[in-house]
């Protein structure tokens, strides 16, 4: 007997709950009383300023603020603003630029922990709600689905038996059609396969024929065209090696010509300077001779007098003091002369000609210097050489070795001077009180 979809929809058909109401219907679920969300236990949020913590982090003396305020001292210490208002501001400045980002930071991190932790508590106590509603509404829709799985089960095996037969028909029919089908198309199949394979050997061997022929045809003609392009690279080679070689034998004598003229140019050149330096070294060595003769002739007569003066010191009936001091500018005189004397010579800025002639200048300079040293310390060329004649100082005889050599109303660091001497007075007075001439030469620079 076949069954029909149609049949098991009759009222009392074969037994079956077609004409009953549904399980659904019979059992009703009862409804579920949701769990409320507990937010009455949640801690406050309380929000941390960035003002706080800057205030915190300034009222502490960590390194790192150390830090920032020293490198500001030290800056405004470079600045010569040290110890200033500025300098105390720059100072905080420093401070609160660095403890900034710091606060910001400290400061976001603790608003953003707060949000977290407060926002897990809240999700915790929404999660516990869920699950409490969840595990309600599950236990009702357990205690649902097994009465109705209960109610369904008797249905549900009536209809699986009849059902089971006409599928078990339907098998053995559609198992019977697929196996005469199968074997068909597996006859079909194994035909095509001979024949396809058949006819690929076949174009296989064919195009194995072709391939092999061709390379015969190209093995020998790429053989001839080796052969022809070797023989015609030997004659290129050949013919480059003899033009290089004739080449390089014609620059090999072009070369050989131009360094013999070369050469020659050079030695007759050299020759020519040789002669030249020659000349100017013997003109140069003329001229340093007669220097160096000039430089030691000043040096006997600056050293002579130096000696004179000294001998004339020892002899004058003087105070101690006065001696030794004018001793020692004599010699600081001589001194000088011979270092400003050294300068001009070893000079490479001046010529010949100029070093002469400021040579002259520096010696008349310190013998002059010397002569009126001397003469402040009561020295009268008269009263040693009688030869001395118009060179002796012109100074006041009636005053005797005792005169005065200051204006004690001026104290005692007042030169004696007469103010209408005009270019006659000193420069300036060194260490000793003794006045230093200068005679404009045109190369003060030298004796400064």
């Amino acid at each position: 007997m076949v069954w029909a979809i149609n049949d098991l929809k009759k009222p009392g058909a074969y037994g079956l709950l077609s004409n009953q109401t549904s399980p659904a219907a019979r059992i009703a679920p009862k409804p579920v009383v949701p769990v409320a969300v507990d937010t009455k236990n949640q801690a406050p949020f309380n929000i941390d300023t960035v003002e706080g913590y800057l205030n915190n982090l300034l009222s502490k003396d960590n390194p790192y603020i150390k830090t920032a305020r020293a490198n500001a001292a030290e800056e405004s210490n470079q600045r010569g603003l040290l110890n200033t208002s500025i300098a105390a501001g720059a100072g905080e400045k420093a401070a609160i630029e660095s403890a900034l980002p710091i606060a910001a930071q400290n400061a976001s991190t603790a608003n953003t922990f707060k949000q977290n932790e407060q926002a897990f508590n809240y999700n915790a106590a929404l999660q516990n709600a869920s699950t409490a509603n969840t595990f309600r509404q599950n236990e009702q829709t357990y205690g649902y689905n097994a009465a109705l799985q209960n109610a369904s089960a008797a249905d549900t095996l009536a209809l699986q038996n009849a059902n089971a037969a006409d599928i078990l028909r339907q098998n053995e029919q559609t198992y019977g059609y697929n196996a005469a089908l199968q074997n068909a198309n597996a006859a079909d199949i194994l035909r095509q396969n001979e024949q396809e394979y058949n006819y690929n050997l076949a174009l296989q061997n064919a195009n194995a024929a072709d391939i092999l022929r061709q390379n015969e045809q190209t093995y020998g003609y790429n053989t001839a065209l080796q052969n022809a392009s070797a023989a015609d690279t030997l004659r290129q080679n050949e013919q480059a090696y003899n033009y290089n070689a004739a080449l390089q034998n014609a620059n090999a004598a072009d070369t050989l010509a131009q360094n013999e003229q070369e050469y020659n140019y050079n030695i007759a050149l050299q020759n020519a300077n040789a002669a030249d330096t020659l000349a100017l070294q013997n003109a140069n060595a003329a001229d340093i001779l007669a220097q160096n003769e000039q430089a030691f002739n000043y040096d006997t007569q600056i050293q002579s007098q130096l000696f004179e003066y000294n001998e004339a010191l020892s002899q004058m009936d003087i105070d101690a003091d006065l001696r030794t001091s004018t001793s020692e500018s004599l010699r600081l005189l001589a001194q000088q002369n011979m270092t400003e004397r050294t300068n001009i010579l070893t000079s490479s800025e001046l010529d010949e000609e100029t070093k002469t002639i400021m040579l002259d200048e520096l010696n008349d300079y310190t013998m002059q210097n010397m002569a009126l040293t001397a003469g402040l310390a009561g020295y009268d060329v008269s009263m040693f050489d009688e030869s001395a004649g118009d060179n002796a100082p012109m100074l006041d005889e009636s005053a005797g070795d005792n005169a005065p050599m200051l204006d004690e109303s001026a104290g005692d660091n007042a030169p004696m001077l007469d103010e209408s001497a005009g270019d006659n007075a000193p420069l300036y007075y060194d260490v000793y009180g003794i006045p230093i001439y200068y005679k404009s030469t045109g190369h003060e620079a030298l004796f400064a």
